[in-house]
């Protein structure tokens, strides 16, 4: 059981990334800005997560999955507007902190961390191929609308 909450994570994580892309790439501007804006916010927001207490995550695991409804909302009522970029980039990293906490969480269960980061990272690339085939065959919209609420599926799983 140890090794499928962090393959988990990663799976959800991968599908949230994807759908945070697409929503941005079709709502916002398919401009590297975008991209920057998704790439520099993650980053951040996990760095940030890295910093918290790990007594945290069941509060950021629900933030993280909540968050992306903000940001299409924010994106529906603004769409193609760059004024919105800097509330989508804090929107961003309040979806990303998870991740860091959810590796501080995690480390102690390990006895070594690269097997933590091993069983994420398989989850993160089968998320990916997941991700991308209901892109392609059941459309953007479904995976922007179930991507996040799986985040709140991993409450079933989450130990803390």
């Amino acid at each position: 059981m140890k090794r499928v909450y962090p393959y988990l994570v990663g799976f959800w994580l991968a599908c949230l990334q994807t759908s945070l892309f697409f929503v941005l790439q079709i709502s916002l501007s398919s401009a590297f800005l975008s991209y920057g804006v998704l790439l520099f916010g993650w980053l951040l927001g996990s760095a940030v997560g890295v910093s918290l207490t790990p007594r945290q995550a069941r509060l950021w695991l629900v933030v993280s999955a909540l968050c992306p409804y903000g940001l299409y909302g924010v994106l529906h009522f603004f769409p193609y507007r760059l004024e919105a970029l800097p509330l989508v980039g804090l929107l961003i990293v309040l979806c990303s902190i998870f991740a860091g906490v959810f590796f501080q969480a995690e480390k102690s269960r390990f006895e070594k961390i690269g097997r933590l980061l091993f069983w994420e990272t398989a989850g993160f690339c089968s998320g990916l191929v997941a991700a991308l085939a209901v892109l392609l065959f059941l459309g953007g919209l479904t995976l922007a609308a179930w991507s996040p609420a799986g985040g709140l599926l991993l409450l079933v799983f989450h130990r803390r």
